[in-house]
């Protein structure tokens, strides 16, 4: 169980920044869970002679049982109850940055960024007892706002609804997609994910092979991405956020 273990590491990612549905999603799982996890991808990359970097929009035809195989190995953490993943949908035009964020996009970015590691990552998974310890990986962005203030954000949110003196979120590190395949894992789930959700099936140049690996991530996940409602029960949850000015 997750709720048992002293460190926990969470990888996240984002999607679909310019779409109708913004989604932010990413995993959770112990220090040997994840290193475990990084050996059997890098294994099945180099078995598999996946060589590029494995990214949603490089899923093709070619690919495609490749892309299935590699997707396979988090579902089997996942079934084995060795990590958790979570999805948070937000639709853009409802994301009011003048009234909420002085019109600053990146923090209303971080900001919601932060909504997601808080309530799907930090407050179910922090354990008083073990006095939980968090370290945070996300795919590295170019921006100005510092993950510093971000690490801030959270601990005093969490500190306040846990009634706590510590500082769980112990570091929130930049992770290079290329050079972390936990990060490239995250990118082909959320991508199939936000496909679904923003609805791309009638694109004219979406190839066959991503409608299919959506639907199969769907399948597997046990989620309706496109409805927009909530599914936070399991393993694999998805939180359709809403905003103050949503309707």
């Amino acid at each position: 169980m997750l709720e048992s273990s002293e460190k926990l590491y969470i990888f996240c990612d984002e999607a679909c920044v310019n779409d109708k549905f913004i989604l932010y999603g990413g995993f959770i799982c112990d220090y040997d869970t994840q290193c475990g996890i990084q050996d059997e991808l890098y294994r099945f990359k180099e078995k598999h002679g996946l060589n590029r970097e494995i990214k949603w929009n490089h899923c093709k035809a070619p690919l495609y049982d490749r892309y299935v195989g590699f997707v396979d190995i988090i579902f089997r953490y996942i079934s084995e109850k060795k990590l958790a993943f979570k999805f948070m949908s937000v639709e853009r035009a409802f994301i009011d940055y003048k009234t909420y964020y002085g019109n600053d996009k990146e923090l209303g970015f971080y900001n919601l960024y932060q909504m997601q590691l808080l309530h799907q990552f930090c407050v179910p998974y922090y354990n008083e007892s073990l006095k939980t310890k968090f370290f945070i990986r996300l795919d590295a962005r170019t921006t100005k706002y510092s993950l510093e203030n971000v690490r801030n954000n959270l601990n005093n949110k969490l500190k306040y609804k846990k009634k706590i003196l510590t500082y769980p979120v112990v570091n929130i590190e930049p992770r290079d997609s290329k050079k972390c395949i936990h990060i490239q894992l995250n990118d082909v789930i959320l991508g199939a994910a936000c496909f679904i959700k923003n609805d791309k099936f009638k694109d004219k140049d979406i190839s066959d092979a991503k409608k299919n690996m959506a639907l199969y991530i769907q399948e597997k996940s046990k989620i309706n991405f496109k409805k927009n409602q909530n599914s936070l029960k399991g393993q694999m949850s998805f939180w359709c956020f809403k905003l103050k000015t949503a309707p």
